[in-house]
């Protein structure tokens, strides 16, 4: 097992073009992602702004853009999560799928087009979450070693914790992102899908994660999101009419 990775990282991975591109898969690609679902949440929230690209220089549009993220953040994670208990539909039993249903009722105010919206942010926001908590768990109780704690030949492009490389957490929770998305748009889950694949495979080429690391974190994502799909949210989907 260590003779792939110390082969791959030393010698394959260490100079010009290739070293360049993997750290940026590894380290820089994760921000570009939750990123692009953020902006792609907002689009399906304000769908007037696909007219007004047209209509608006650059700078109004990154301000409205801006704007309409303090918006969507105030209104529902702050105004509608944490002032929850003054809701009488769920006062005195706060939890997140009575949380889910609060949401989307006030969603109804904006309309039903902006239902699908909400669920998809939700849906990627607890699975992400739920995975995120799984991954810590399982790397507290095994405290694997990362490969450049445990070879000492490694020569990993960038360093990163030391006794958590079982499971790999970006892996988990990016195809976790991706299977969600899948559920509303196939064609931008997939794209999501290869680029947690190629994320998850350019930590093993840094250095820092073992590929079954990787693989297991697939596994753990998908499982996960699934789960929630299937016993939390499939009933609130029927209840709203969302597919």
């Amino acid at each position: 097992m260590e003779e792939y990775i110390v082969r791959l990282t030393n010698e394959y991975v260490q100079v010009g073009f290739a070293k360049d591109m993997v750290i940026f898969i590894a380290r820089y690609l994760p921000f570009l992602l939750v990123l692009g679902l953020l902006i792609y949440i907002l689009y399906k929230l304000r769908p007037q702004l696909d007219s007004q690209i047209k209509k608006q220089k650059f700078f109004p549009l990154a301000l409205k853009l801006f704007a309409n993220i303090f918006v969507f953040v105030y209104f529902v994670f702050w105004r509608y999560v944490f002032g929850i208990q003054k809701h009488p539909k769920i006062e005195g039993d706060m939890n997140i799928k009575n949380t889910y249903e609060y949401v989307l009722d006030r969603a109804k105010e904006w309309g039903k087009q902006y239902l699908s919206a909400i669920f998809l942010a939700f849906d990627t926001m607890v699975g992400a979450l739920f995975t995120w908590v799984f991954v810590v768990l399982i790397k507290v109780l095994f405290k694997t070693p990362r490969p450049f704690v445990s070879i000492p030949e490694i020569n990993s492009l960038f360093q990163f914790g030391s006794l958590d490389s079982f499971p790999s957490g970006h892996s988990a929770i990016f195809f976790a992102i991706a299977v969600a998305l899948y559920h509303y748009n196939r064609e931008l889950g997939i794209v999501y899908g290869i680029l947690a694949v190629l994320i998850g495979f350019a930590r093993v080429a840094s250095g820092v994660h073992y590929l079954s690391d990787v693989l297991f974190g697939f596994l753990i994502g998908y499982l996960v999101v699934k789960f929630i799909q299937k016993y939390f949210l499939r009933d609130i989907r029927i209840k709203y009419g969302i597919s």
